[in-house]
């Protein structure tokens, strides 16, 4: 019998609108200084470097249909839990949340089936039937735990017996007592991208002061000897960075 646990609305609210910026809809979004997107200081370090127009992020996969959520249930073979169908069905079939995102309600599927499906002749520990693999990432991922609706981290391991045979089995650990709760850590950290873009702009700001106060120290006569005006030398060295000097 699926959980009856249910998403709290104003929950996916906020959530919705965590994922409409490409740059914090996983933590896997790219974090590169060509990354146009983030604007601000990453413009200025993407100008620099010479480099081109990024490609754009791939958009937000449409919400689940009905059909969707019972085309997976019924190639599963049980119903999902309440909390799992409002995730889907109201944000996104995938591709947004922790780590490298969640995986598509088809994906889910075919991983589960494979993992279940196991021939007992390989050399794979039998997989628990009640962790549902919603995560994208590989080998480890995210499972929900069917019975108690936590999130479980399930993790590959490798071991070579006393005879040299290998054998892998699995680890496994809680992440969160529910969905909402893993969620809810995630949207409580600002996105990567706004992280390393505060950082850059942090860093560029006081390269600048730096600057400022190396050329400060020198007498108009030395600056001029360097091209630079008696007037306005701190917008000829750095006003084509659109950075405020006020207070540098």
């Amino acid at each position: 019998m699926a959980l009856s646990r249910t998403l709290p609305s104003d929950f996916l609210a906020r959530l919705l609108a965590r994922v409409e910026d490409p740059a914090g809809r996983t933590d896997g979004a790219d974090m590169s200084p060509k990354t146009s997107y983030l604007g601000g200081a990453f413009e200025t370090h993407r100008f620099l470097l010479g480099g081109g127009e990024p490609p754009s992020p791939a958009p937000l996969p449409a919400p689940a249909s009905a059909e969707n959520v019972s085309s997976a249930e019924k190639a599963l073979g049980f119903a999902l839990s309440g909390d799992l169908i409002q995730l889907y069905r109201q944000v996104a079939n995938g591709g947004f949340g922790p780590a490298d995102g969640l995986a598509s309600l088809e994906t889910i599927v075919g991983r589960y089936r494979d993992l279940i499906d196991v021939p007992p002749s390989e050399p794979v520990a039998k997989w628990p039937e009640h962790l549902l693999p919603i995560g994208l990432a590989e080998p480890g991922t995210e499972c929900y735990d069917l019975r108690s609706g936590r999130i479980v981290y399930a993790e590959l391991d490798g071991a070579v017996d006393r005879r040299g045979n290998e054998k892998w089995t699995y680890s496994f650990r809680t992440e969160a007592d529910s969905l909402q709760a893993w969620l809810e850590a995630w949207l409580s950290i600002p996105p990567l991208a706004q992280q390393l873009k505060q950082q850059m702009e942090e860093s560029l700001t006081e390269n600048i002061r730096t600057t400022l106060a190396y050329w400060r120290a020198k007498s108009p006569q030395e600056r001029a000897e360097f091209g630079l005006p008696e007037e306005g030398w701190e917008q000829a060295l750095f006003g084509h960075l659109g950075v405020d000097l006020t207070g540098l």
